[in-house]
């Protein structure tokens, strides 16, 4: 799964959506309990977010290409966002099995980098080994 996301203590996933003229996928409020939570936990951030999830084997390289394809176009809304007090982030997840053709590990596009890099993102990667 790859996630793109922008959040905000203050500025509401409706005003990112009109601001970048494009709605999420996911979203949650301050205070409310994000839908599809298997904790229950209220948030502590409003966020906004663009979701790749692929199918058992899928190359997470085609997940971040998809990504890609989604928020080009979009870097200057979202430095106008920036400079508003929110802040971006790239969530790679991979399960890895030994049944899978394409293996662990995944590539970023030097494009994709130099987007992340434009509109402040950190990117975050968690990697599971599963036995199957």
């Amino acid at each position: 799964m790859v996630k793109f996301t922008i959040s905000s203590e203050r500025i509401s996933p409706e005003f990112i959506s009109a601001a970048l003229s494009l709605d999420p996928d996911r979203s949650s409020h301050v205070a409310r309990v994000p839908e599809g939570s298997i904790l229950g936990r209220p948030a502590r951030i409003n966020s906004w977010q663009l979701v790749e999830e692929g199918v058992a084997g899928e190359d997470v390289t085609d997940l971040l290409e998809r990504i890609e394809v989604r928020v080009a176009g979009l870097r200057e809304p979202i430095a106008e966002l920036l400079r508003n007090g929110c802040s971006t982030l790239l969530s790679i997840v991979q399960y890895c099995s030994l049944l899978d053709e394409a293996g662990p590990g995944f590539v970023v596009k030097s494009s994709l980098l130099g987007f992340l890099s434009d509109v402040g993102a950190a990117i975050d990667v968690d990697q599971y080994v599963i036995d199957q």
